[in-house]
């Protein structure tokens, strides 16, 4: 069995809420807050994900601020900590209008049978998603409901709704512990916390070809303003090649790890990383070599070859139609070589660079040898 290292994280779904209370006062329960609405007595309260310190330094100052403003000198808010088990009774109170166009719906909740009912805010997303599914009946709002983190917010999600299952299967993933180096095997797909899907390619050998944005014109000690290309060795380093970023919210992907290769071979889209240690917590199984690939660096080498040529082709195709300038020799070689040396450089411990015809005018430019080549 791979051994996994046991550092626990927070997931989307908070095991612990901690309600930081205002001082008790009346709000109106209605529309428009008008004379005829009927006077309710509330305690506004900031919810926060137990284990977060600075969220709950961030509620309990929301809570002195305004203790201090309305008796006249600060004191320690109430504050109570409780599982974040489903609730019922959520109850709609009304609606605040906020600057620039904002606005809040408040509800009561009653998460500790010792504490009055609680108000807080209820997002306009969960609450359409509710009143559309489980309906309102004399503001009782059906379903039962926990706190779930959306992106930096902690909201308020009905149990069995599509954000609540989506948080479910990112919490699943987030809270399993982070898989041990030694246990990558190259060709194996793997998992992120996030959702990213990373191809292990093994310990190879590479040459990473950048821009250094940092570098200082000696004369004027100033920032070129075309920044200078600088190259690295990489030996032996863990190199991940990317085959799905999942970004925020997306659902998950549907494609299989082989399917999403398959893609990159078609578009020619290639992002490589080294990273020692990447968060992977699950090892999804081996991925096929593509057809003619004796081995990964080889595939990648001709992923990267076939987004030159398309890239080549459609610059040429620009340049007679006349949509740009047509660039120089050197500037062509330039943005080849930028584009995807490190790709193309990509090779086995100990064993010489590929003569790529394309890259050596590059090399050429920058006065350098290629990698693994005699002058």
């Amino acid at each position: 069995m791979p051994k996994a290292h046991a550092k626990a994280v927070r997931g989307p779904i908070p095991v612990n809420i901690t309600y930081v209370l205002r001082a008790p006062s009346t709000v109106k329960r209605g529309w428009d807050q008008g004379d005829d609405d009927p006077d309710l007595p509330v305690v506004d309260t900031f919810p926060v994900d137990a284990d977060s310190p600075g969220s709950l330094a961030t509620a309990r100052a929301w809570a002195s601020h305004y203790y201090g403003r309305s008796n006249g000198a600060p004191a320690e808010p109430v504050e109570f900590t409780v599982p974040n088990a489903p609730m019922t009774g959520v109850t709609l109170v009304s609606l605040e209008h906020r600057g620039q166009g904002g606005r809040a719906w408040k509800v009561t909740v009653e998460p500790h049978p010792d504490h009055p009912p609680l108000r807080v805010d209820f997002r306009e997303g969960p609450l359409l998603e509710t009143l559309l599914t489980t309906g309102c009946a004399a503001g009782e709002i059906a379903g039962e409901f926990i706190w779930g983190r959306v992106g930096t917010s902690l909201q308020l999600i009905r149990v069995g709704s599509p954000l609540h299952r989506s948080l479910a299967a990112q919490h699943a993933v987030q809270v399993r512990p982070v898989l041990s180096a030694r246990d990558y095997v190259a060709g194996h797909a793997y998992l992120t916390r996030s959702g990213d899907r990373l191809l292990f390619l093994g310990k190879l050998d590479g040459t990473d070809v950048r821009y250094d944005h940092d570098a200082r014109d000696p004369a004027t000690r100033r920032r070129y303003d075309s920044p200078p290309l600088v190259i690295a060795e990489h030996a032996a380093a863990r190199t991940w090649l990317l085959l799905e970023y999942r970004y925020g919210r997306q659902p998950p992907p549907k494609t299989t790890p082989a399917e999403a290769l398959a893609e990159l071979l078609a578009d020619g889209s290639v992002r490589l990383t080294r990273n020692e240690r990447p968060t992977v917590v699950t090892d999804i199984g081996p991925v096929p070599l593509p057809a003619g690939c004796a081995d990964w660096p080889t595939a990648v080498r001709a992923i990267s070859l076939a987004a030159l040529a398309r890239a080549e082709a459609r610059d040429a195709e620009y340049a007679r139609q006349g949509m740009h300038r047509r660039y120089t020799d050197g500037e062509r070689a330039l943005n080849a070589l930028r584009g995807c040396a490190e790709e193309v450089y990509l090779r086995a411990p100990g064993t010489p660079a590929p003569d790529v015809p394309e890259l050596r005018a590059g090399w050429v430019a920058l006065g350098r040898t290629p990698p693994g080549l005699a002058p």
